[in-house]
């Protein structure tokens, strides 16, 4: 997506800088702040929308040992969450 291609050209997502305007799923809008740090790609990131559950519990705790760092979350409505991780390349 956008922020993982922003990366590419050395920025890093702001944390808690994450927004959104109308519902995650269907007609959504998600904004984020990003600044650069320099020329390199120095993170990677990964967006993840799901219901909070025991399976997106498993996931984040797997992502979380290997070294993946939760910065962001929305909470939607429709009982889905946009979780935003980053980790360091």
């Amino acid at each position: 997506g956008l922020v993982s291609k922003a990366s590419e050209e050395g920025y890093r997502l702001v944390p808690s800088s994450l927004m959104t305007r109308g519902r995650l799923v269907g007609n959504k809008m998600f904004m984020a702040v990003m600044e650069r740090r320099g020329e390199a790609p120095s993170h990677e990131y990964k967006v993840l929308i799901s219901a909070m559950d025991e399976n997106l519990r498993s996931v984040l705790g797997k992502l979380t040992a290997d070294n993946w760092k939760t910065i962001g979350m929305l909470a939607a409505k429709e009982d889905l969450h946009m979780i935003v991780m980053e980790k360091a390349r």
